[in-house]
């Protein structure tokens, strides 16, 4: 399986905590998990991606992609990350530089998720694997506001791009996610294992620990109060 952290500027320290996270509550070294360090375009290498890159490495396969689309600002740089990064780890995966099983599944993570149990990585290939065997390829949260679509954090198997090639095209001004609702949709088992929470803040171990019994990743959260619990969780109750 492969995670891509996507970020711009503006959210790379979040990114790379949430990175390093994903190391730090992972019990054991999983090399057969990709993540994926994901820059915008006018992103620049920094000291501190290099540093998170060298630390994840230790439990996991780190790769770094930079996005070569020219989209910008909100919501056309949020489709071109996107789509500049799975283009790319569709390259990748279709030239062998992926595994071929592991590399087609696809986690589109964003800074603002946090991971809810420390297995999350096998929790999320479980749930995939089951909407593989339904025909489907896409799992993520079905949402009904501000009209259905599927959230925007996912898993995807990457062949869905050689059907679907117009993913990698949004109008400007437009936000992707609804734009491509109905492929995505037609695509997607809606499941709980990427919780979305848009917009929350101020959780509490009482509202997080029976969340992780089904969920993987928290998506929407702007505070670091999930990424405190997960941590408190890592030292105690994880190890």
């Amino acid at each position: 399986m492969t995670i891509a952290v996507q970020y711009w500027s503006g959210d790379e320290a979040q990114a790379l905590a949430l990175a390093r996270l994903l190391h730090d509550v992972t019990p054991k070294e999983r090399k057969d998990v990709y993540l994926v360090l994901a820059r915008r375009g006018d992103c620049p290498w920094s000291e501190e991606a290099a540093a998170t890159q060298r630390h994840c490495g230790q439990k996991l396969s780190v790769l770094v992609l930079q996005s070569d689309r020219p989209e910008r600002g909100h919501p056309d740089g949020c489709h071109g990350l996107w789509a500049g990064t799975v283009m790319k780890l569709h390259r990748l995966w279709r030239r062998g530089n992926l595994p071929w099983s592991a590399g087609r599944t696809v986690v589109m993570a964003e800074a603002d998720c946090a991971p809810l149990r420390p297995d999350w990585a096998t929790r999320l290939e479980e749930a995939h694997a089951r909407t593989l065997t339904q025909g489907l390829r896409v799992t993520g949260a079905v949402m009904d506001v501000p009209m259905p679509h599927v959230n925007g954090v996912f898993i995807l198997a990457l062949n869905l791009l050689d059907d679907y090639p117009s993913l990698l095209t949004c109008p400007p001004g437009v936000a992707w996610d609804l734009h491509h609702a109905e492929v995505l949709i037609r695509e997607c088992r809606s499941s709980y294992v990427i919780r979305n929470e848009y917009n929350t803040r101020d959780w509490t171990a009482g509202a997080l620990n029976p969340i992780g019994r089904e969920s993987a990743i928290i998506h929407g959260v702007k505070d670091d109060s999930v990424l405190t619990w997960a941590r408190a969780m890592a030292r105690t109750l994880w190890r």
